[in-house]
């Protein structure tokens, strides 16, 4: 097991993650599994967007602190904290579960649909923003 991050900062208790870390892998499942799906588009891919994924992606990836892995399930991506003694919890578990979960959901869906706006022509922001709530509520309703 790697680094402990101390009780008092942690999420939950027994996650070894704190707030920030969980969420900044909920944001980077939310961009990996958008972008993925307009990456498999053939035609009028949103290539500003796409560019923008992909590095937003990589800068969060490299802040997160507390270990963590990144599986696929059926045909989403998903993250994974480990608790204290190393046994792996799926990311929408522990935001379904936990007290703020919600909380966390909404407010990185809020920021991410803010970046949205930056990113995507007004043209394609709605076809963007519709798949997005799709990958949304297929991540929150996925056991």
């Amino acid at each position: 097991m790697k680094k402990l991050i101390p009780k008092n900062k942690r999420f939950i208790e027994s996650i070894n993650a704190t707030t920030e870390d969980i969420e900044d892998l909920y944001y980077v499942v939310m961009l990996y599994n958008l972008s993925m799906h307009f990456e498999k588009k053939i035609f009028k891919k949103p290539k500003k967007f796409l560019k923008w994924c992909h590095k937003s992606h990589q800068k969060k990836i490299k802040s997160i602190k507390s270990p963590f892995s990144q599986f696929t399930f059926t045909q989403m991506n998903d993250g994974i904290f480990y608790t204290v003694d190393g046994i792996p919890v799926a990311l929408r578990h522990i935001l379904k579960k936990a007290k703020y979960g919600e909380n966390i959901r909404d407010s990185v869906n809020n920021w991410i649909y803010k970046e949205l706006t930056n990113y995507v022509s007004n043209d394609e922001r709605t076809e963007v923003w519709e798949e997005f709530g799709n990958i949304f509520y297929k991540y929150s309703n996925m056991e």
